[in-house]
C-alpha cells in the first residue's frame, strides 16, 4: 500500500508521528494527521481550506490544542497510529479508488480524514463548514485540470469547460498544486483562439508580452 503513497503524503504521516513524539502521546491519532497536513504546507492547505469557506488558522488552533490534550503514553516509547489513524489511511486509498488515481496524496489524506467521522480532526473540520463532498469535488477539479496541462490534448467539446475551470481556480491551482502562472495564462489564450475568443485572447498575449518582455 506505502508504494502508492507520494512523497507529500508519506511525510504527513510521519510528520503525525513526530508530533505525536514531541508531545509524548500514547498514540498517533486523526488530529495528529490533520497538523501534519499542516505542517508539511500550511499555504497550500490554508488556501484549500478557504476555498470550503473554512478559516484555516482557526481549524489550525483547534488542532493545535487537540494534539497537546491527546492523553500521553509513557516516555521514550514510539507512539503507534491508533485504530481510527488506521482507517484513515485505508479510507484514502479508498478516495484515491474513486477518483481514479493511481497514487495516494494529500488531497486524499484529507478526504479520509473528513469521512472518518469519529476522529476529532473530522469533527473539528466539519465543525468549520468543511464538507466531504465539497472539498472532494474542488480536489478532482483540481486533479483534472493538472491531467489536462496541454490544452492541444483536450478532446473536441471540452475546452469551454478546462476554459472556465482556469478562469475560475487560477488561485488554487497555482497554490495548491503549484502550476506555472505563465503557462495557466497560455493555456487560457490557446484555449480562447480556439473557442473563437479573440478579444479575450488578444487581452491574454498583451498581458504575457507585458509582463516577460
Amino acid at each position: 500500500m506505502w508504494q502508492r503513497f507520494t512523497e507529500d503524503a508519506r511525510r504527513v504521516i510521519l510528520l503525525a508521528q513526530e508530533e505525536a513524539t514531541r508531545m509524548q502521546a500514547s498514540a498517533v491519532d486523526t488530529e495528529h494527521v490533520l497538523l501534519g497536513l499542516f505542517t508539511l504546507d500550511e499555504n497550500r492547505i490554508a488556501h484549500l481550506l478557504a476555498a470550503m469557506g473554512a478559516n484555516a488558522q482557526t481549524v489550525r488552533a483547534e488542532t493545535t490544542n487537540a494534539v497537546a490534550n491527546y492523553p500521553q503514553g509513557q516516555k521514550h516509547k514510539e507512539p503507534v497510529l491508533t485504530s481510527l489513524a488506521k482507517r484513515t489511511l485505508e479510507l484514502a486509498v479508498d478516495e484515491a479508488r474513486r477518483m481514479r488515481h493511481n497514487y495516494i496524496g494529500t488531497g486524499h489524506l484529507l478526504l479520509a480524514l473528513l469521512r472518518e467521522e469519529r476522529g476529532r480532526a473530522s469533527q473539528i473540520l466539519l465543525a468549520q463548514g468543511v464538507g466531504l463532498e465539497k472539498t472532494r469535488s474542488v480536489l478532482m477539479e483540481l486533479a483534472e485540470s493538472q491531467q489536462s496541462a496541454k490544452p492541444s490534448q483536450i478532446k473536441e467539446g471540452d475546452e469551454q469547460q478546462l476554459l472556465s475551470l482556469l478562469e475560475r481556480r487560477a488561485d488554487l491551482l497555482v497554490e495548491i498544486l503549484g502550476l506555472d502562472v505563465l503557462a495557466l495564462k497560455k493555456a487560457r489564450l490557446e484555449l480562447s483562439v480556439r473557442l473563437d475568443r479573440y478579444e479575450e485572447a488578444a487581452l491574454l498575449r498583451d498581458e504575457i508580452e507585458n509582463e516577460h518582455s
